[in-house]
């Protein structure tokens, strides 16, 4: 059966997968919550320069997207503080406050 060494290839491919930018995995979250995040060029550098690889299963609700953002962004030193008018859901990653 040609399924076994497919798969076989399918999953070496993913285990040498480089694991996405933190900017990356806020763009994921903004596709998949419909929410706006946006930062300063100082958070940017941050975003940029530090890694995330998912484990496990996707989340596949809103909540658990921006719990699993939340957690990236801390491990970070950074947070997300919810801006501007309730009917638009706008977060801004700022550097953990005190």
């Amino acid at each position: 059966m040609r399924i076994v060494p497919i798969l076989a290839l399918v999953l070496f491919g993913a285990c040498r997968s480089e694991p996405a930018s933190l900017e990356r995995l806020l763009k994921t979250c903004q596709e998949k919550t419909q929410a706006n995040f946006t930062y300063g060029p100082e958070t940017a550098t941050v975003l940029r320069e530090h890694a995330y690889r998912l484990e496990g299963s996707e989340p596949s609700t809103k909540d658990a997207w921006l719990e699993l953002l939340r957690g990236a962004l801390a491990a970070q030193g950074l947070e997300l503080e919810r801006i501007g008018p309730g009917h638009i859901e706008v977060w801004l990653v700022t550097p953990k406050k005190g």
